[in-house]
């Protein structure tokens, strides 16, 4: 009798080794470079810790990120992130923050600045009930060692939207704000704008929420006159989900996209996050569900998934997610997870 009490306490302990072990803190970059290990239940492997990026406001809910990735340090710093703050919602700080790490979990403001808000004055707006910023949006150029930081300006009460850009080359010192493009959101609705330079041109999709919430995709030589746009209709496991916010890399497969999308009628807040790609600039596959929002009570992410960045680094994919979770309301909570894994459809979440 003891010793099958000692075999079962045994194999209780094995047990518990093991399922803790799942979502164990991988503190080093060895570790967090390492490819993920297979698992059959994507949902019960990912660990859902929220990463610590603190704005200017003193809040922890960043959103809409998008993540640059550098072989070498630029500016002293691998990896650069731009996001706007959300807390609680509040769309009068939702205004382009930049930050930096080198490993890829801890953030902080650029050194140089000081601030969070590397893009800070900016001009207040008149109304901010009706006006704000979103969607915020980093490319480098490396031929003339800039980063340029682009974002969504809406202004709801002349039905006009902007994409917006400031440049620096050392983090420090940015340029004044320019127009890279106007559209009449009556026909044109700007969203997410995901941009690459290669070649010697820009590439830029955008989500226009008008009818089926079609995708845009425009060129330009110069970052401001830009091709007319070509409607891109993606295909979902599902026929009546519309397109919402997006992010698109160019690999050896392609061009590479993760978008967030709701169902027609539903709310921009309750997504699951999705997965595609194409071999040109417009022709993408069917896309593929690759990260929900998690199913248990009283997380942050819990409600839905929001605009997520991605970058490919040693073959491992790297996706910063925004999450949302409940309450409802003024309370409700945002910010930015990492799920990371040898594939899109093999990612673990990382523990913080």
């Amino acid at each position: 009798m003891l010793k099958k009490n000692k075999s079962i306490a045994l194999v209780m302990i094995l047990t518990l080794l093991i399922v803790t072990s799942s979502c164990a803190p991988k503190n080093s970059q060895t570790e967090l470079n390492q490819p993920a290990k297979t698992n059959t239940s994507w949902e019960r492997k990912l660990c859902r810790s929220k990463l610590n990026i603190i704005s200017s406001y003193g809040d922890d809910q960043a959103f809409h990120p998008k993540v640059l990735n550098f072989d070498k340090p630029w500016n002293g710093y691998r990896y650069w992130m731009a996001y706007t703050p959300y807390p609680g919602a509040d769309q009068r700080k939702e205004n382009p923050h930049v930050c930096v790490s080198n490993d890829k979990i801890h953030w902080k403001p650029f050194e140089g600045e000081g601030k969070a808000v590397a893009l800070d004055p900016l001009t207040p707006f008149e109304n901010p009930d009706k006006q704000y910023n979103s969607d915020t949006h980093l490319v480098y150029r490396k031929d003339i060692n800039t980063l340029e930081c682009y974002w969504r300006q809406v202004d709801n009460r002349t039905q006009i939207d902007k994409i917006m850009k400031r440049t620096t080359t050392d983090g420090i010192h940015w340029s004044k704000a320019q127009n890279v493009l106007v559209s009449d959101a009556h026909t044109d609705r700007i969203l997410s704008p995901s941009i690459i330079y290669e070649n010697g041109r820009y590439k830029m999709w955008t989500v226009n929420c008008k009818g089926k919430y079609p995708i845009l995709y425009r060129e330009s030589k110069d970052g401001f006159h830009w091709s007319n746009p070509r409607k891109i209709q993606l295909k979902y496991p599902s026929n009546n989900l519309r397109s919402w916010h997006l992010d698109v890399i160019h690999t050896n497969k392609g061009y590479e996209m993760i978008v967030v999308a709701f169902i027609n009628g539903h709310k921009h807040r309750e997504m699951n996050l999705y997965y595609t790609s194409s071999k040109n600039e417009h022709d993408f596959k069917k896309c593929i569900t690759i990260l929900k929002p998690s199913q248990k009570k009283k997380t942050w992410d819990n409600r839905g998934i929001y605009r997520s960045s991605f970058f490919v680094e040693n073959g491992t994919y790297y996706i910063y997610y925004s999450g949302i979770g409940y309450p409802k309301g003024p309370k409700s909570s945002q910010g930015v997870g990492l799920t990371y894994g040898p594939s899109v459809k093999n990612i673990h979440g990382y523990d913080v």
